[in-house]
């Protein structure tokens, strides 16, 4: 896992910062905020690399922006350690779930008459264009 999950789950688990509790409950859970900003860029045809710059920039800038919302010290540690405990909960809870259903349902697998076993040999030959 990368460093900054770890900076935003210590900057939530202060109370310190929302945009960083989400930031940590997305990136628990698997989504990438930054990913959901560059997709939007990649439509327009912005240039390569501030595709990737611009998502932390604009993240760093919600963080700023968010002091300005004056909300109340409980207030705001209090939703960040529900983001942060509930994204902890959810992934165990989804973890949880996943082992169940694997092994109710693992045995139920019957194989249609179209199924055909994998060849033992790889689909391409190693080494460029074919050589060995």
């Amino acid at each position: 896992m990368q460093w900054i999950p770890f900076r935003a789950f210590w900057k939530g688990l202060k109370g310190n910062s929302l945009v960083f509790s989400l930031v940590f409950a997305m990136a628990l859970l698997g989504f990438s905020l930054a990913g959901l900003l560059r997709s939007p860029m990649r439509a327009i045809g912005i240039w390569g690399p501030l595709i990737f710059l611009l998502p932390f920039i604009a993240i760093g800038f919600a963080a700023k922006l968010e002091r300005r919302l004056n909300l109340e010290t409980w207030f705001r540690r209090v939703c960040c350690l529900i983001l942060i405990l509930g994204s902890i909960l959810l992934t165990l809870l989804l973890f949880r779930y996943e082992a169940w259903i694997t092994s109710r349902y693992e045995q139920s697998l019957v194989t249609g008459p179209k199924f055909k076993e994998p060849a033992s040999s790889p689909a391409l030959p190693r080494g460029p264009r074919g050589r060995p």
